[in-house]
């Protein structure tokens, strides 16, 4: 009689968990099988026991159950579980999905490659991490990726603030955006030639990320000194986070500023833009230092955030040819003293607070700016509190 009220519970515990999904538990772990050719990780039916961990808190998947090949971690997987402090994967896993280990909040480190290189050469097959896979894991110090590797989703690791060594391997194409943000203990990553897309990948809050080294044969992004350039799209994406240089040229030919490219740098003082950029992005000098920046005619986007939290910037003017302006662009500039304003103002809807203690001269689209409630030489009180609703700078 126990033997069929046990047979029920696990039953009951695995199809209220995962209803009407999980085949097979094995070792407290159940899985989803496919076809029976492959198997899906669905997470484990009793997150009241650690009876399915190995000693230390280790998790261990195995290349298979039965001779059916494991392939997959599904989403939301193991979420939350406070329990796992390491994580070992199979190369038989080609996929894990969003927010599989998301705030573990225990996890330490991550290994995905535990039966090596001859296993990968019989078996070769391709993977990608899903978005938030590993995000907001603030212990982890460490992850091994696997070798055939080829994309990393958006926010994979964001928030993870110990991580400080990632080594991303060669067949790897796309970092999608924010995949390293607010990974706070990182200094250098390198860039293997075959990265194509990286673009918004390492600039969030990152304050402490030193250098980012470009592969020599990459042919989409370059390194140049403390910038990292995209060579496809014309836009320097990244700034040294600690270089001490208070001048800083942007080359010749560059049209984007890319969203958070000197986010946090420490010792920028005054940035010179080319005659040649027309978008700077979100966040992009939201770093204290900033004294000075000068903004070419060619200028036509400034976006959201894009100067917040600039406590030395005293002065700036904003050229003619822009025709789009985010949100609180010049958020927590507390001694932002004077704007000069060339261009023609956003709409009186928008929620575009201006520094309060601002003086505005203006210089073009008069009639324009007088309806908007600015007139020159004279200091304006926005309706709303410049720092009203907006915590810190943020992705849209």
């Amino acid at each position: 009689m126990k033997k069929i009220v046990a047979v029920i519970a696990m039953v009951y515990c695995v199809y209220s968990v995962f209803p009407g999904s999980c085949d097979v538990v094995r070792q407290g772990i159940s899985y989803k099988i496919e076809n029976g050719t492959s198997a899906r990780v669905h997470g484990t039916c009793d997150l009241n026991s650690t009876a399915w961990l190995q000693e230390g808190g280790r998790l261990v998947i195995p290349p298979f159950v039965g001779e059916v090949k494991v392939g997959a971690i599904d989403s939301y997987a193991f979420k939350g579980v406070q329990s796992i402090r390491s994580v070992v994967l199979p190369e038989t896993i080609t996929f894990i999905g969003k927010e599989a280990f998301c705030t573990c909040s225990n996890l330490e480190s991550v290994v995905m490659n535990e039966y090596g290189d001859d296993f990968l050469l019989k078996h070769p097959m391709r993977k990608s991490i899903g978005g938030q896979a590993f995000a907001y894991n603030e212990k982890l110090k460490s992850v091994v990726l696997p070798k055939t590797l080829e994309s990393l989703g958006p926010g994979v690791f964001d928030g993870c603030l110990a991580l400080s060594n990632v080594s991303l391997p060669l067949g790897l194409w796309h970092i999608d955006e924010l995949a390293f943000a607010s990974c706070r203990a990182i200094d250098k990553v390198a860039i293997p030639a075959s990265v194509e897309k990286m673009d918004d990948a390492f600039g969030y809050d990152t304050p402490n990320l030193a250098e980012i080294v470009v592969d020599q044969d990459n042919p989409w992004y370059r390194s140049e000194g403390p910038a990292v350039y995209s060579l496809t799209n014309r836009a320097l994406i990244f700034y040294s986070r600690v270089c001490k240089n208070d001048f800083v040229y942007v080359k010749h030919g560059t049209r984007t500023i890319q969203n958070y490219s000197f986010m946090n740098c420490k010792g920028i003082g005054r940035v010179e833009l080319p005659n040649s950029v027309e978008s700077i992005g979100m966040g992009a000098f939201a770093c204290s230092s900033l004294r000075s920046i000068s903004l070419p005619e060619t200028l036509k986007v400034i976006g959201s955030g894009a100067f917040a939290e600039c406590d030395a910037l005293e002065s700036i003017s904003i050229p003619g040819g822009v025709s789009s302006m985010g949100e609180r662009v010049f958020w927590g500039c507390d001694s932002l003293a004077e704007i000069e304003l060339e261009c023609p103002p956003p709409p009186i809807s928008a929620d575009k607070e201006f520094p309060s203690n601002a003086v505005f001269k203006v210089l073009g689209y008069v009639e324009e700016w007088r309806q908007y409630g600015l007139a020159t030489g004279r200091t304006i009180r926005p309706k709303k509190s410049v720092r009203q609703g907006c915590g810190r700078v943020s992705p849209l």
